[in-house]
Order: structure tokens, then sequence, then C-alpha cells
């Protein structure tokens, strides 16, 4: 069937026809069929009526093809109070804007269930070996080892163990000052988040998180605890991880996500009744957005004129590509059609479209017409449909989390425990959600800046001396920096046993006696740049001035 644009606007500007637009035809004819009246004359006005009615309701749930130049239809109005929903302090702490989701809370929960299932593992598999020896761990040595773990991120190695290598072709002193490589992998092995013995499969919302649902739930909902702008983009994202995200369009930040567990993911029960899977999922997330005037991007993987029409009844507007394959889509924008030109149908408020550039481009939308607009390109200026451009520029949300992702991917491959892979993709989100906050308060640092401050502010405010490596033998392997540069001599920093700790100097330690043994003598002053101890004099000028000691 076919339409002329002045037929279109009538029934998409009309109120009546709105009303049939929003509440769908079983509803509708439900309500007419409770209008009647006692009286004949009123039961045959109202029969008339209804007739007329069910006419306009056809026809709105025809596809009527549509020309250049039709009126796009109208949005809905938007009616949401956006914004950060907290006051910071001013001041360019990044650690404030970390710590809004990874906080207090969530830290003391992490320590005391790895204490729990360290104990637990540890009761049921005793054994004499010294690797399974365990001290507890405190909450400042889970900041630390979180924040090792965001270092890990920013400097990629093929092994953990190469972390803490001596090796000076690869070593990376940060690592051993922060925290021994013994005490790391025994944290990251009892890592935890759930009492085991408390867990009932029956009872729990999501059996197959439920080694993590502990730290998913309440980080989800702080999440969404910071309201944005009105248009948000909806996608898959994959990182050994299938999620669904709905992120903010214009900075990315990732308002809701769930996480894909086959038949058992989680899916708000209002929307369980729903025939199609992406409609489920979609429902899902943007269910405390419904009625308030957003408008959802989503590809292909979500979109189709059911899920548009279900859309419409909760005054959500909604627009992104299409597959051609989807149920209720007019055969007509299956035809072949010349690069350049492009057709539309539309339903309603819901427009499906069909451009031909390189390939076929499919889009549906209700908030758009097939009204082109030049752009430029690397080949020249090009017309493009307007709902194309739209969604390019609102779909760049998503693609900058997955691109922010791909960047500084946390090790989450090192590793057999799926509940830990989701932690580490779920402390990733953190981080990117904290930064976008940063960055909406006026920061002014580079994503890669603000993990190095995140970093380096938590070793500031949590680290302590003993969490770092022994100091053991002075190593027979010397940095090739020692003979460049400038160096200084400095003491070494106190530590909570010693006021005045000593370590063996450098030097003297490659001297043997008369007797063949190696003289061991010690210092109070080092080279902070090389990390070794040294007697200030001659040793210090022999270190870094002689090449072959």
């Amino acid at each position: 069937m076919e339409c002329d644009s002045d037929d279109v606007s009538s029934i998409s500007n009309s109120e009546d026809d709105e009303e049939f637009e929003l509440t769908g035809g079983s509803n509708m004819e439900n309500s007419l069929e409770t209008s009647g009246s006692d009286s004949e004359d009123e039961a045959s006005d109202s029969d008339a009526s209804s007739e007329g009615n069910n006419e306009d309701f056809q026809t709105i749930r025809t596809w009527c093809e549509i020309k250049d130049g039709s009126p796009a239809p109208p949005a809905f109005p938007f009616a949401e109070n956006i914004g950060a929903s907290f006051t910071t302090f001013g001041d360019e702490d990044v650690l404030f804007f970390f710590e809004k989701f990874i906080d207090d809370t969530l830290i003391t929960l992490i320590t005391e269930e790895t204490n729990r299932y360290a104990q637990q593992t540890l009761a049921t598999n005793a054994t004499n070996n010294t690797t399974d020896k365990w001290t507890a761990v405190t909450a400042d040595e889970i900041r630390v080892f979180l924040a090792i773990i965001i270092m890990q991120s920013v400097v990629k190695k093929p092994e953990m163990k190469m972390y803490w290598s001596k090796n000076p072709l690869v070593t990376t002193p940060f690592f051993p000052k922060a925290m021994s490589c013994k005490r790391f992998e025994s944290i990251k092995r009892f890592l935890h988040f759930t009492n085991n013995e408390t867990y009932n499969p029956d009872t729990h919302p999501n059996p197959k998180l439920n080694k993590i649902f502990p730290i998913y739930e309440p980080l989800v909902k702080k999440f969404r605890a910071i309201g944005w702008i009105q248009y948000i983009p909806l996608k898959r994202a994959r990182f050994g991880i299938k999620t669904y995200m709905l992120c903010e369009s214009k900075s990315g930040y990732v308002w809701n996500f769930i996480i894909y567990t086959g038949q058992g993911t989680i899916i708000d029960p209002d929307f369980l009744h729903l025939n199609l899977v992406s409609a489920k999922v979609v429902m899902s997330l943007s269910k405390e957005l419904l009625g308030k005037g957003y408008c959802l991007t989503m590809d292909n993987f979500y979109n189709s004129p059911q899920l548009a029409d279900l859309l419409l009844q909760h005054k959500t507007d909604v627009y992104g590509t299409l597959k051609l394959q989807r149920k209720e889509v007019p055969e007509g924008l299956r035809r072949k059609i010349q690069r350049g030109e492009i057709i539309g149908y539309q339903r309603g408020k819901v427009t499906v479209m069909k451009w031909r550039d390189k390939k076929d481009v499919c889009l549906l939308s209700t908030v758009h017409n097939i009204d082109t607009q030049e752009v430029a390109t690397k080949s020249g200026p090009k017309r493009k449909p307007k709902a194309v451009i739209q969604y390019n520029d609102t779909m760049g949300g998503v693609d900058r989390v997955d691109q922010h992702l791909a960047d500084y991917v946390l090790p989450r491959k090192r590793g057999k425990k799926y509940y830990k892979k989701i932690f580490f993709h779920l402390l990733d989100l953190a981080l990117w959600n904290s930064f976008v906050l940063y960055k909406m308060e006026g920061g002014k640092k580079s994503a890669l800046t603000y993990r190095l401050d995140i970093v380096k502010l938590s070793m500031e405010k949590y680290h302590k001396m003993e969490f770092s490596a022994k100091r053991g033998r002075p190593s027979t392997v010397l940095p090739s920096s020692r003979l460049t540069g400038r160096h200084f001599p400095e003491y070494i920093p106190a530590t909570e046993k010693k006021a005045n700790p000593t370590r063996q100097c450098g030097i003297c330690s490659r001297v043997r006696d008369a007797r063949g043994k190696k003289i061991r003598r010690e210092s109070r002053y080092w080279c902070p740049d090389c990390d070794v101890a040294l007697c200030v004099t001659p040793c210090f000028r022999v270190y870094h001035t002689v090449a072959n000691i």
C-alpha cells in the first residue's frame, strides 16, 4: 500500500492516532468494545466511531511508502533530570572518582571473603608445603593489589613473573617495591567474593554468577546512580566475556550492563514473557529509563519493528541499523536500488529505510524521515541520510568504551577461574566510568595519565613497607643506565622496624679478601635511580663511572 506525504503526516501528528501507536492492537480493540452505550442511538454512533477508529488503526499498522520531504516523526519530550548525583571536592583528586565505585564497602567484602576462602581451602587441603602458608590480607593490601593489576594493564609483559624479574632488559622496579611476587600470587590465588558455605542454588537470583554476584550487583547499582543526557547507544561487547551494555552516547559512560550466561542470563521479571531475546535484553537494561523521553540507539543485533513498537508504548524513541530478515519488515524494502538512492516506509511513528552506498544500509527510526544531508568525506562531498549521520555520531559512545578496554586490558587471560576474569572486567568498567566522571568535572588528564595517577595515589595512601619484596643480595648484572644521567646519593628510607636501615654495598660485595671470601660492608646510602646501596666514597663514584667492574 502507498500513502502520500499528507496522509502520513495526518496519521503521525493526530492525538487519537498517537494513542493508537502507543497502546497497540489488542488493547485498543478491548477499549473500543467496552465503550458502548445502553441506548440504540448511542450504540450505533459508537459502532460507527469504532469502525472509523479501527480503519485508522489498520492504516497505522500498514507500511506506507514515503518520499523525500515527508515530515519526520516528532520525538517524545524529554522529562528527566540529568547530571552527576554527587558533589566533588573541587580539586584533582582522581582517587575520589575511582573510589565512588570501588569503595570501602566493596574492599572490606573482598578482604573478608578472601581470608575466609584461604582458610577454608588450606583447612581442606592441609599440607606441609611452605607455599600454602597464609597471612591474613588487609584492606590496604587489597588496594595495593588492585593498583598492581591496573599497572599491569599499562605495562604489558608475556609472563606474570617477568613483572618481578631482575633482568635489566625487562626489569620494572615498581612491582617489587609495591609487593613481593610471592604475596601477589598468593592473594590472586585466594581472591574471592562470596562465602561458598552459604550458597544455595535454589534461592540464588543467578547461580551461574554466584561467585561474583556480591560485586556485580552493587556495582551495577552504582553505575545507574548517575543520570545522563537523552541519547543512549546500546551494543554487545566482547572481552572474552559476552556483555550487553547501555552507554551514554557522547562520553561512553556505562550506565547498565548484563553479563551473558546462557539461559541463566539475568532478565527483569517484567519482560520474561516477551518472545524476542533482544527485546528482553533491551527492556531489562533500560527499564528505569522508560517513559522519560530517552532515545535508544542500537545496532541490528537488537533492532526490529516489534521492539520499536514496544518501546513506543513506553514513550521511548529508538533508531539504529536493521536486518532485512526481521519480522514485519515491508517487502518493498528488499528490492534492489542504485547507489545513492534511498527508499523508506512508515508505519505510525516507525520509519524503516534502505540507502545504497558501497552496500545496502538498512535503518529503523522513530525520529527520522528519509531526508539526506551533505557531508564532507575523503573523496569529496557526499549526501547521506540524516539517520545514518546521527547513528554514527551517537554510537561513538560504545566505540569509545570498546577502544579504551582494548587499549588497557587488565590481565584476564592469566587464570582459569571465570569469576576472577569477570571481576577484572568489572574493575575495568569502574575505572572507565570514574574517568568519564573526572572528565565531566573538568579534568584535563588523558586516560593513561589518569590510570597512572590512580596507581600513584593508591600507593601513597595505602602502601606499607612490609608489602614490598625483601631485599636479597645485590644483583651481579649491572644496569647500563648507571653510566648515564645524573645520580645523587641519598639516605635509605626508614622502615617501620628500622629508623636508620642499611643495605649491603653493591661495590664492596664484589671485592674479595686475602682468603678469597666476599667482603660484606653495609651502607646507609643508596642511589634511588639504580636501586643499589653504595658507600658514599669511593663506591658511589666507581659504580657510576667505571664500565667494567
